[in-house]
């Protein structure tokens, strides 16, 4: 596999497992109701690798918060300090961690996680 693929492979097994928590997890939380079908939101920006495939860095969420929080980001900051304090601080501890570019080792860990349930 490319890298590419390697990501997008690491990305789909990450998010179906963040989506087996089962339910929206900002539901009753706000003013919005849900919608759509469960996905995975990153509370910090995929683009922090490090935080990327890391399951403290994701919640279960409906596809009308997904949209909803992903354009209107002060709200969603405040919501994850507010709500989910101890995220919120593992990922302020955790936003610039150098990470090892191993997608290999991702991968075998998360396929593991997947397999164990």
């Amino acid at each position: 596999s490319t890298r590419k693929q390697l990501v997008k492979r690491l990305d789909k097994l990450f998010a179906d497992k963040v989506k087996t928590r089962g339910k929206c997890q900002i539901a009753g939380l706000d003013g919005l109701d849900c919608k759509g079908l469960l996905q995975c939101m990153h509370i910090l920006s995929r683009k922090y690798k490090a935080l990327r495939w890391d399951f403290n860095n994701a919640l279960a969420g409906c596809q009308a918060h997904h949209y909803w929080y992903t354009n209107n980001p002060w709200d969603w900051q405040e919501l994850i300090s507010q709500v989910f304090t101890e995220q919120y601080k593992y990922i302020k501890l955790h936003k610039n961690d150098i990470w090892d570019k191993n997608l290999n080792r991702v991968f075998e860990e998360l396929r593991d996680l997947v397999n164990n349930k």
